[in-house]
C-alpha cells in the first residue's frame, strides 16, 4: 500500500502535507474527535487542523501550573514526575519501535495528527505524540501538523490527554499503570471520588468500556489500596477458615439467633452435603435450636498463575457440583421430598486482593445478594467484551 510520508531530511511540513493529512484522516469523518457536539470531556473544543511551530508547543505541562492548582496532599515531585508526562512511566511502551519506524520510513501522514491544546494558562501543550515530537526535533524540524483544541479547564486537558492514545499500530495504547496513575492524580485533585463505583465508571468511560473485567478490578483495587494489596492472595484450610469467620463477626448462635456456620472446602462438594447434614444432627442432639445452618466455602490454596480465575473457578465448580449431587440423592433415595430450608449454601470467604473492590477481604461474598444472587456464574460474566477487547488491541491493558 502506497503511503505518503515526509522524509526527515525535509525539515518542515508544507501546505501540501496538511492537505494530504486531511484526506487521509479527515476532520469531517470522525465526530468523536472533531465534532464539538460529541466531544468528551466537557470544556474541550476542537478548533482546526493546522501547521504549528514546534517551539510553540510545550511537551509537558509547565511547572508553574503547580502553583495555581489546589493540590492539598500533593508533593511537587508527584505532580512533575507522575502526571506532567501523562504516562505512568513517562513514555509509551512502544516508543522505541516508533522512533525506529519514523527514522526508517519518514513521518507518515495517514495517522491521526498529534493533538495539542491551549490550556487555562494560555500555553499550548501536547496531548499525545511526545515521541513523534522528540524525533522531529532531533531531525531539526521547525514545524508539525497538529489537531488544535482549546481546554477550558485543567481537568478537561488531563482527561483528554490520556484518551489520546488510540489502539493503532506502533502507537502506545494506555496501559493499566497509566490508568492507575491517572485515577490517583484525579483523586488527589478532587476530580474523582475515592470510591469503587466512581473509579469503575470513570475507567469504563476512559476506555469506552473496552477493558477486561479482571483488569478493571485490579485497577480499582490498586487505586483504593495500593499495589501490594492488589497482589495479596490468602490460602485457607478448615481451621484458618473458621478463625476468619470468628475474626470478622460470623459467630454461631450470636445473641441466640439460631444461626450457625459450617465451613467446607470448595473442592469437596460431595463431602460437604454429608458433613453439613451430620453437623445439623449433632447440633440438634446437643439441644441446640437451629434456625439456619449456613454453609461457607473456603477455596484452599489457589493456583499462583491466576489466583482470580482459580478462586472464581472453584466457586463455580462447587455450586454446580453441590446442586447436581443433591439432586442425585433426592432422585436416587427418595420418592417424595420437601425442602426444609434449614441448611443453606450461604457464601464464600474472599481470598484475592485483586477482587476486593467487589468482594472486600473482611466480609463474606454471599450467594443471595449481588450479581450471583440469581444463579449466575463468574464464567458468564468474564466473557463480557473480551472478544471486542482483543480486536481493538486493548489487551495492552493487562
Amino acid at each position: 500500500m502506497l503511503i505518503h510520508s515526509v522524509p526527515l531530511s525535509k525539515k518542515k511540513f508544507t501546505q501540501e502535507h496538511l492537505e494530504l493529512s486531511e484526506k487521509y484522516y479527515s476532520t469531517k469523518v470522525y465526530p468523536e474527535s472533531y465534532d464539538n457536539k460529541y466531544l468528551k470531556p466537557r470544556g474541550l473544543k476542537f478548533v482546526e487542523r493546522k501547521i504549528m511551530r514546534i517551539e510553540d508547543i510545550l511537551v509537558m505541562v509547565n511547572e508553574d501550573v503547580f502553583n495555581n492548582l489546589d493540590m492539598k496532599d500533593f508533593s511537587r515531585d508527584f505532580f512533575i514526575t507522575q502526571h506532567c508526562s501523562i504516562r505512568a512511566n513517562g513514555r509509551g511502551k512502544n516508543a522505541d519501535k516508533l522512533c525506529e519506524e519514523i527514522n526508517s520510513r519518514g513521518f507518515e501522514l495517514h495517522w491521526q495528527p498529534i493533538s495539542v491544546a491551549k490550556c487555562p494558562d494560555d500555553q499550548v501543550y501536547r496531548m499525545d505524540g511526545r515521541t513523534r515530537l522528540e524525533e522531529l526535533l532531533k531531525a531539526g524540524f521547525e514545524n508539525v501538523i497538529v489537531d488544535y483544541y482549546i481546554c477550558d479547564t485543567w481537568q478537561a486537558y488531563f482527561t483528554e490527554a490520556i484518551r489520546r492514545n488510540p489502539p493503532v499500530v506502533v502507537r502506545s495504547p494506555m496501559t493499566k499503570e497509566d490508568l492507575i496513575s491517572h485515577c490517583n492524580f484525579y483523586i488527589q485533585m478532587g476530580w474523582l471520588q475515592k470510591d469503587a463505583n466512581a473509579i469503575d465508571q470513570y475507567v469504563r468511560e476512559l476506555t469506552d468500556n473496552r477493558i477486561k473485567y479482571n483488569t478493571l478490578q485490579k485497577i480499582i483495587c490498586n487505586v483504593l489500596y495500593g499495589s501490594s494489596f492488589t497482589s495479596s492472595v490468602a490460602s485457607f484450610d478448615e481451621a484458618k477458615a473458621e478463625a476468619w469467620l470468628k475474626k470478622f463477626g460470623y459467630i454461631d448462635n450470636e445473641k441466640d439467633n439460631g444461626i450457625y456456620y459450617k465451613v467446607v472446602s470448595a473442592s469437596a462438594w460431595t463431602k460437604a452435603i454429608g458433613s453439613a447434614a451430620t453437623y445439623l444432627n449433632e447440633l440438634k442432639e446437643s439441644g441446640k435450636k437451629v434456625k439456619e445452618l449456613r454453609i461457607v466455602l473456603h477455596t484452599g490454596t489457589l493456583e499462583g498463575a491466576n489466583p482470580v480465575e482459580s478462586w472464581k473457578g472453584k466457586v463455580d465448580s462447587f455450586r454446580t457440583g453441590f446442586k447436581l449431587v443433591l439432586s442425585a440423592i433426592e432422585i436416587g433415595f427418595f420418592t417424595s421430598t420437601t425442602n426444609r430450608n434449614v441448611i443453606r449454601l450461604y457464601g464464600v470467604i474472599p481470598a484475592v486482593g485483586a477482587l476486593s473492590s467487589e468482594f472486600p477481604m473482611d466480609r463474606l461474598a454471599m450467594f443471595h445478594v449481588g450479581r450471583l444472587s440469581k444463579g449466575n456464574f463468574y464464567k458468564e460474566d468474564d466473557d463480557t467484551n473480551s472478544k471486542l477487547t482483543e480486536l481493538l488491541e486493548l489487551e495492552e491493558i493487562e
